[in-house]
């Protein structure tokens, strides 16, 4: 990656979490995190398991 061309990722930040059973991790670019409050992610999300999607994989067509 060209140093030029955005964020060096040598300047990245790793971090561990603890993760219990029930938690859910949203797993984003600087895109979604940058477009869309946090708020209207977190609806999303609430909304999804109220409809408890079968698919998964469908999540994200939720934020496109």
């Amino acid at each position: 990656m060209k140093k030029n061309n955005g964020d060096d990722p040598y300047h990245s930040i790793c971090v561990n979490i603890q993760l219990k059973h029930g938690d859910i991790v949203v797993a984003g670019s600087d895109g979604l995190f940058d477009n869309v409050f946090t708020q209207e992610i977190l609806i999303t999300v609430q909304d999804a398991l109220k409809q408890a999607y079968d698919d998964i994989f469908s999540l994200p067509k939720l934020f496109a």
